[in-house]
């Protein structure tokens, strides 16, 4: 039976562990020993070995479970267990904090397994842990971060990343550039468009119209033209055309204070032009209880918002709050889309 059966009603997510030498097996473990399982199960796809061996030191109380293709033609009797789909790369098993060229290629072969996986409608969306972009482009594969890898492998062009919350968000005009390559891609188009996705993605998420705020790209938005002219010509425009258009959309605002806390409460969701405008304030607010949400595409995904933390893997120390978070979302935004 094909998960893609509408009479199907139970549904699988993968969760891929990350780089297995950073933290994102043990956040994968303590979060699922945490979260029922009801009317999804949740795979993960990872290296059965260490996991089995984090368990024992971390004290899961739930058993870990391999399973294989054949798993997911039909739902498992028993949902209390953690179940693992095994990569196994024929290399020594990953050490914790003692990453490598072969830990970044194992970590990219989980996330190649979920995406062969979802083409073949076995789940219905994907929760990553943390990788290290610098291992895996060290294999010789180019890869400047999940939300850009996906849509390339699935062959979509408009992948957009949301950091959210329940109660900061914001969603990037641009995600992974350089700074000196910001001002060739933040256009008018573009910007209209990510103001179009988060409307949309915040209404799937919270199940209303979402009030919506912009950023100004420069400092101060301008200052009337004494610092830049984008936003005066540009931004202030597109935000009275957007609310011509029906949006509840207001800006631009000054960065500096529109991620004030008493300012940034007003709204669903802000609209950063780059990457660090948005996620320094949004990691500041909200590190443990954040989602890296990827949209625009037709896969759904979402992600803790920390990295690896190598230093700290295997000790569980590391907070698996985000974890639980992201694959709260990911199951929520499964069920929000079926309606």
């Amino acid at each position: 039976m094909s998960l893609s059966n509408p009479e199907n009603v139970h549904r699988f997510i993968a969760i891929t562990v990350g780089d297995p030498s950073g933290i994102g097996p043990e956040v994968t473990l303590r979060a699922l020993d945490q979260i029922n399982q009801t009317d999804f199960t949740t795979v993960v796809i990872g290296n059965y070995e260490l996991l089995k061996n984090l368990s024992v030191s971390l004290g899961i109380k739930k058993p870990l479970k391999t399973v294989d293709n054949d798993f997911f033609h039909a739902p498992p009797d028993n949902l209390k267990d953690i179940f693992i789909y095994d990569i196994d790369s024929h290399l020594p098993i990953p050490t914790p904090r003692f990453p490598s060229v072969e830990t970044g290629k194992e970590s990219l072969a989980y996330i190649d397994k979920a995406i062969e996986l979802w083409k073949k409608s076995y789940i219905s969306g994907i929760v990553t842990g943390p990788v290290s972009k610098n291992l895996i482009e060290k294999t010789g594969i180019r890869f400047s971060g999940h939300t850009e890898y996906f849509a390339q492998m699935i062959g979509e062009d408009t992948p957009y990343m949301i950091m959210y919350s329940d109660k900061y968000s914001v969603i990037l005009v641009t995600t992974h550039l350089p700074i000196k390559d910001l001002a060739n891609h933040i256009t008018k188009d573009k910007i209209i468009k990510t103001a179009i996705e988060a409307q949309r993605s915040m209404t799937l998420i919270r199940n209303k119209k979402p009030k919506i705020a912009i950023c100004g790209l420069d400092p101060h938005c301008g200052d009337n033209g004494a610092i830049g002219s984008f936003d005066t010509s540009i931004t202030s425009p597109l935000v009275q055309e957007l609310q011509q258009n029906g949006m509840d959309i207001s800006g631009p605002f000054a960065a500096d204070t529109l991620f004030l806390p008493s300012e940034w409460e007003k709204y669903d969701i802000v609209i950063a032009h780059y990457h660090d405008q948005g996620l320094i304030p949004f990691k500041m607010m909200a590190f443990d209880t954040g989602v890296n949400v990827t949209t625009g595409l037709s896969l759904i995904r979402t992600s803790v918002d920390h990295g690896t933390a190598f230093n700290i893997a295997g000790q569980g120390i590391a907070s698996f709050s985000s974890m639980i978070q992201a694959i709260k979302l990911c199951k929520s935004l499964i069920r929000n889309k079926s309606r």
